[in-house]
């Protein structure tokens, strides 16, 4: 996903996101500062079982006054205490020092890739992080991250620039899977000590409003993305069994006639599932007619109880099997192809908004691209949403 700081990034729903930036040349997130991308955990970090002063070294038992043969010259260091266990309610779902896979646009190329993030400060609204090279095709699991050994530019410059300031909400919207943890170097370091003293100290966010498809750039898209295809069959077909002539004349009446008829019919079945579910309200078309729906809420309940509840809504859809869920916040799921879809791939990300409250983005989109859903995208989301917020 392209990152330029100084810039708020556009959500596009093929990339799911594309995050506002904090400036520089290198590659970043669809917006980022390190411009990785075009136009986008369990716990708090391990604490230390006991202090010093709880296990020190074994000290003299005796004074040479006090001592005698018969005693022993040292007595043994009492064992360290256990670690306390981490509140789920107030544990932190991101780890500082943690290594996370990310969802991003290179800039290069605008193809999709993952790349491997390292948080090297962690706020309580903001992750400061450095983008890692190299890139992955899919997302890499542990010990693929691992095994790549990934860094950032020998110069120390280049490397700076590859640091970024974001917003929990908008680290969520990259689809974060934590991978490992690294202590952070000096040289990692570097771009977040540069961003302390700067008097602008920006930070990343995605548009307050994310963006969609209203009612009639959906019908075109519908009706482009079918009928110009099938239009282009006919005249080829009667181009050699009827000659040019013919052929000129079947291609706008084909594209028209089936263009119109997609759109008509994705207009009807969305109509009839929001009557079905009791949502059909005024201006229905702009919210409902594309087939890449995301929309965003925030509950009055801890990242924890939240993320419980994303499961459970997944669970409650016909023919949904989760495929990853991590405590980053990042779910992904698909719904089964059945009669009248093709089959959705739903993500849910989370993020948190203080100890007590999160934020929940969803978003759900065909599973092989199209425009004709006949609905099921949005029923999707709306399902999911009303879950997450039955009796809160």
């Amino acid at each position: 996903m392209d990152i330029d700081p100084s810039k708020e990034s556009e959500i596009q729903p093929e990339v799911f996101f594309e995050p506002a930036s904090a400036g520089s040349d290198e590659p970043g997130p669809d917006s980022s500062p390190a411009q990785l991308a075009a136009t986008a955990a369990d716990s708090s970090p391990a604490q230390l079982a006991a202090t010093a002063a709880d296990s020190s070294p074994a000290q003299p038992a005796a004074t040479a006054a006090d001592s005698s043969p018969a005693q022993p010259a040292a007595t043994a260091a009492a064992p360290a205490p256990p670690p306390a266990p981490a509140d789920p309610l107030t544990a932190d779902n991101l780890r500082q020092a943690g290594v996370y896979s990310v969802f991003l646009r290179s800039q290069e190329d605008g193809r999709h890739r993952y790349f491997l993030t390292k948080i090297v400060h962690l706020d309580e609204n903001v992750v400061h992080l450095v983008v890692l090279s190299p890139d992955f095709a899919y997302r890499p699991d542990r010990l693929q991250a691992e095994q790549s050994k990934a860094s950032l530019p020998g110069d120390i410059e280049e490397a700076r620039s590859r640091h970024m300031s974001v917003s929990r909400r908008l680290f969520s919207l990259m689809l974060p899977v934590f991978c490992y943890e690294e202590a952070a170097s000096d040289r990692e370091l570097n771009g977040y000590r540069r961003w302390k003293i700067l008097d602008s100290r920006e930070v990343a966010d995605a548009p307050s409003q994310l963006p969609g498809f209203d009612g009639k750039s959906a019908a075109w898209r519908i009706f482009l993305f079918s009928g110009v295809p099938f239009g282009l069959l006919q005249a080829a077909w009667h181009y050699y069994i009827d000659g040019l002539t013919v052929a000129l004349l079947v291609l706008p009446l084909s594209t028209i006639i089936f263009g119109g008829g997609m759109v008509l019919t994705q207009r009807y079945f969305v109509k009839r599932r929001l009557q079905k579910s009791g949502t059909l309200g005024k201006g229905w078309e702009d919210s409902a007619m594309s087939a890449y729906q995301m929309a965003e809420t925030q509950l009055a309940l801890p990242f924890s109880a939240v993320f419980s509840r994303a499961l459970g809504a997944l669970a409650q859809l016909k023919g949904s099997r989760i495929l990853l869920k991590d405590q980053a916040g990042t779910i992904e799921a698909e719904v089964k192809e059945g009669f009248s879809s093709e089959g959705q791939s739903v993500s849910i990300s989370i993020y948190s908004v203080g100890l007590d409250r999160a934020g929940v983005v969803v978003r759900s989109v065909p599973r092989k691209g199209g425009e004709l859903d006949l609905g099921k995208n949005h029923e999707n989301v709306q399902s999911i949403l009303n879950f997450l917020k039955e009796g809160v």
